[in-house]
């Protein structure tokens, strides 16, 4: 897990280090969101603000999917509400930090409904821009190895090699 206290001494330390130059640079990093950050506002708003006065401009955060079922069985990412994703693209665009949001389809066990999810949160949180991938199960995940018993390639097919070139 990742740790406030060290986020907020990076924060600082870009800070620091943009008041010794004559042209600040811009920051953007790549942000996990979990589901205390989310719930604990106080410390969401300070974090975002330390991120606005290091001139971090922009977050790259991983949705991947508007489904919390997606997020939570396929992915098993840290559940927070689809209110709280919205909620926290706008208090970072209200401190001017821009969100990229990472999306994927043709996810295993993906409906139509589930994609319909990701597009209603995608346009309520209205992210600067979005980064589309299609599934491709990397060998050594968990998703790699349901494979099999899901039936969701032919043997062989999921090698590695295709990634990028072959849903």
């Amino acid at each position: 897990a990742a740790s406030m206290s060290y986020a907020l001494a990076f924060a600082e330390a870009l800070k620091h280090l943009n008041a010794s130059r004559e042209k600040p640079l811009r920051f953007g990093m790549n942000m996990a969101l979990n589901r205390r950050l989310m719930r604990e506002g106080s410390k969401l708003d300070h974090l975002l603000d330390s991120f606005r006065d290091a001139n971090v401009r922009e977050l790259s955060v991983g949705l991947e999917s508007g489904s919390p079922r997606i997020r939570d069985e396929v992915f098993r990412r840290p559940r927070y509400s689809n209110e709280e994703f919205v909620t926290f693209c706008a208090k970072a665009r209200e401190r001017g930090i821009d969100i990229i949001a990472y999306v994927m389809l043709g996810l295993p066990q993906e409906t139509p409904e589930d994609w319909h999810q990701t597009i209603d949160v995608l346009r309520r949180s209205r992210p600067k821009s979005l980064e589309l991938s299609i599934f491709y199960p990397y060998p050594g995940t968990d998703l790699y190895r349901s494979i099999p018993e899901n039936q969701l390639c032919t043997a062989g097919t999921s090698d590695g090699r295709l990634e990028r070139r072959r849903a």
